[in-house]
């Protein structure tokens, strides 16, 4: 004869306003159960968070963060109404471009300038010059047409 009290386990109920949910124990019946067993028992769990937010838009990105605020979409225990979210990101800096300047002395300049919309925003430099090498390509190609070997395989180039 078994002197283990045995149960069955009925499903979950649905979380009650405290953040609480509950769940009925029923005994299972049978010639060998004990007499001393409760017929039904309850225990009781914290519900699991079923929290659904509605994200907001993204903050601009200011001191290297930015931060977005969330909506609780439909009222839950242990919910909070919003959650604010931060993220670090790297500063976005908006300018318009110039075209390059003509080739001089074998350089040329494109100068960016920062957008007025986004001139208030910290880190950003107001004015970039971007420089690049210039020059004719085609006298590279013609000098190495111009190159000879001699015997010796040590290339010359022609005067």
């Amino acid at each position: 004869m078994s002197t283990e009290c045995r149960y069955e386990k009925e499903a979950w109920e649905e979380c009650d306003g405290t953040g609480q949910q509950r769940r009925v124990l029923k005994l299972k019946t049978s010639r060998s159960a004990p007499t001393n067993c409760e017929p039904q028992k309850y225990i009781t769990r914290q519900c699991k968070k079923n929290c659904r937010y509605s994200k907001g838009l993204w903050s601009d990105c200011v001191n290297g963060s930015k931060h977005r605020t969330d909506t609780l979409k439909i009222p839950s225990p242990g919910c909070e109404g919003t959650r604010n979210i931060t993220k670090t990101c790297k500063q976005q800096c908006n300018y318009v471009k110039s075209e390059w300047s003509s080739c001089e002395n074998g350089v040329k300049i494109k100068t960016l300038t920062l957008q007025t919309e986004t001139s208030a925003r910290s880190g950003c430099e107001t004015t970039r010059v971007i420089r690049k090498q210039c020059g004719n390509r085609n006298n590279r190609k013609e000098r190495t047409k111009n190159k000879k070997t001699v015997p010796n395989n040590t290339p010359t180039i022609d005067s």
